[in-house]
């Protein structure tokens, strides 16, 4: 969707005048349609393409095409929530075309390598909400699952849990417990060991992914690890430490609960009254 050689925007105008002039004979066609929205982003013209897509997806819901433009088109704008729904419609549909027999005539066939392309599209826009980067993690692995031979999968779920890891240790150390300072270091680690194995895969720059880039992030995550770690000794100490506070503060009350009921529900003998003896 974007293009910026003279040649590519050459073509995107030539594709342009195409699809208006199926348009000015069939304002209904909604694969015309599609294809001028997608030459509208191509020209930068979001605001048009947007609306050119959400017409579309409203008038020709079953057009999974659509839901995938309009959701890169969110993304672009940085509307990352509204780009998740889109995504997750578009597996959904997947999906349930997947698990049944009948016929359709918008999903012909889908392919895992078409599922694994919108879980990157999800994981990307999770990836850009803050606070959602187990859910882009999620989407990750389920890719992997499809295409585990597909390193640019594993190098961005490295990304992510080097991501992730970062901002817990980023947090004060009053706001983050041990357990999430734990987390965020095994997914350090296991950032570590991906971009390790990515530098040394022999074919990896012929698949996408710069072995450098990898060497670069597998130090960082060396790097990092070694200031994490005091930061893990650091909150189990704190939580130990609350801990016992906890349990010193509970059997004060304990303690005064008991001597208070003790108060209540003792009887003690009358006080004597004695008199002065004359001799």
């Amino acid at each position: 969707m974007f293009c910026h050689t003279e040649n590519q925007l050459r073509l995107l105008d030539k594709a342009g005048k195409y699809y208006r002039s199926v348009l000015a004979k069939d304002a209904r066609n909604v694969y015309a349609a599609n294809g001028l929205g997608v030459v509208l982003s191509g020209r930068g013209r979001w605001a048009d393409s947007k609306a050119v897509f959400s017409e579309i997806k409203d008038a020709a819901p079953e057009v999974t095409d659509v839901w995938l433009n309009l959701g890169h088109v969110f993304t672009h704008q940085s509307l990352h929530l509204n780009a998740v729904k889109l995504y997750e419609h578009v597996l959904k549909k997947y999906a349930s075309h997947t698990h049944t027999s009948a016929p359709s005539s918008t999903l012909q066939s889908v392919s895992s390598e078409e599922t694994v392309n919108v879980l990157l599209y999800l994981a990307n826009a999770y990836f850009q909400v803050g606070g959602q980067m187990a859910n882009a993690k999620k989407c990750l692995l389920k890719a992997i699952r499809l295409a585990p031979d597909d390193l640019m999968l594993w190098y961005n779920l490295a990304l992510a849990q080097e991501d992730f890891a970062v901002s817990v240790l980023q947090m004060s150390m009053t706001n983050r417990t041990y357990k999430e300072v734990a987390h965020a270091v095994n997914e350090l680690k296991s950032a570590q060991q991906i971009f390790e194995r990515l530098e040394k895969q022999p074919d990896a720059a012929a698949l996408g992914v710069e072995p450098d880039k990898a060497k670069v992030h597998a130090r960082f995550c060396a790097t990092t690890l070694e200031v994490a770690l005091p930061h893990l000794e650091h909150a189990k100490k704190r939580e130990a430490d609350n801990e016992a506070m906890r349990s010193t503060s509970f059997m004060l009350f304990v303690v005064g609960a008991f001597v208070t009921r003790l108060l209540t529900t003792v009887s003690f003998p009358p006080t004597l009254h004695t008199s002065s003896v004359r001799e």
